[in-house]
């Protein structure tokens, strides 16, 4: 019988991979440096939202990097209309509490429309499309929420007179 060989052969492509382009943060969705929103919001409440993108079309993913207060936020990524968005969120009701933080963090008081007494937070967000992650400071911005304030509670006054003339 004959023997028959069998030759594969193999195209090699040997054109280097094109460069990957990161992806960067846009302005079609931003909530900018400061972010506000009130003390007390329920769990899930979205604070702040930013868009992104990547010359490439590669998916992005938005996630938290960093930051003193990180443990207090969460972030989706989404795509809808405006392209890629990361969606910030507190974690807990309660959290961040102003009142709590307003002995240990920097107040602003001069957020362009927003008035009033902010407690700055320290958070680092970023994108990525697989390749490489872009990231971003910003600095949510918690306001008060009169409803929780301690109230100092004053009992009766009592006041006694003694008579020191009857005391022998």
């Amino acid at each position: 019988s004959d023997v028959y060989k069998r030759q594969t052969l193999e195209t090699v492509n040997t054109d280097p991979p094109a460069p990957n382009n990161d992806p960067y943060f846009t302005d079609i969705v931003n909530s900018g440096d400061y972010p506000t929103f009130q003390e007390n919001i329920p769990g899930g409440s979205v604070i702040g939202v930013y868009s992104a993108s990547d010359s490439d079309g590669d998916n992005l993913t938005f996630s938290i990097t960093g930051g003193a207060d990180q443990a207090y936020f969460e972030i989706e990524t989404i795509q809808d209309d405006n392209g890629y968005i990361g969606r910030i969120k507190v974690k807990e009701y309660g959290e961040p509490d102003f009142d709590t933080l307003i002995d240990t963090h920097q107040i602003k008081t001069d957020i362009p429309n927003n008035p009033g007494e902010h407690v700055i937070l320290d958070l680092e967000i970023s994108v990525s499309d697989g390749y490489s992650v872009i990231s971003k400071n910003i600095n949510p911005a918690v306001f008060n929420n009169v409803s929780d304030d301690p109230v100092i509670e004053t009992g009766p006054l009592i006041i006694s007179i003694v008579d020191l003339s009857l005391i022998h």
